[in-house]
């Protein structure tokens, strides 16, 4: 009776710790959002007010079919798992068929991501175009920065 009483109250005493230590649904995620809400908002200092209303159609536009195309990507991908579990020797027409898909989504992903980045570069003039890259290159400049004070924090960053 001691012992489970014991028990209880070390489980009584470390649940709360143990709580505490895991992760929450935004580990890892909070940092990348920021990161590109900054990149829009870089951008959007660029644009003029009907650049950026096109530009966030655009944006939503390519967003939604890459949604469409993600959901069917994870589909196929479980139907590829479920071909490869079924059996000990799976149906090799159904599997290459369902690979070629796979592929063809893939394909379709980057093409999404690039078909956006071409109708952005149509958008901007050569001004703005000129402008990002140089923002660009400071941001890797700084990023380079930041990574080698991260390696070697007694290094003061330099400005």
């Amino acid at each position: 009776m001691k012992r489970k009483g014991l028990l209880l109250a070390l489980v009584l005493l470390l649940a709360p710790a143990m709580l505490m230590a895991q992760p929450g649904p935004m580990h890892g995620k909070k940092m990348m959002h920021g990161a590109k809400m900054m990149i829009g908002e870089k951008i959007r200092s660029i644009l003029t007010d009907e650049q950026a209303k096109k530009w966030d159609d655009i944006r939503i536009r390519y967003a939604k079919e890459r949604n469409e195309l993600k959901a069917k990507l994870k589909n196929a991908r479980l139907d590829l798992h479920q071909i490869l579990s079924a059996q000990r020797v799976p149906d090799e027409k159904k599997l290459y068929a369902k690979l070629d898909e796979i592929q063809r989504l893939e394909n379709q992903l980057k093409r999404n991501r690039i078909a956006q980045q071409i109708e952005f570069r149509k958008l901007i003039t050569d001004e703005q175009w000129d402008k990002l890259k140089e923002m660009k290159k400071k941001g890797m400049k700084r990023m380079m920065e930041h990574r080698a004070h991260r390696m070697h924090p007694q290094m003061p960053p330099q400005q």
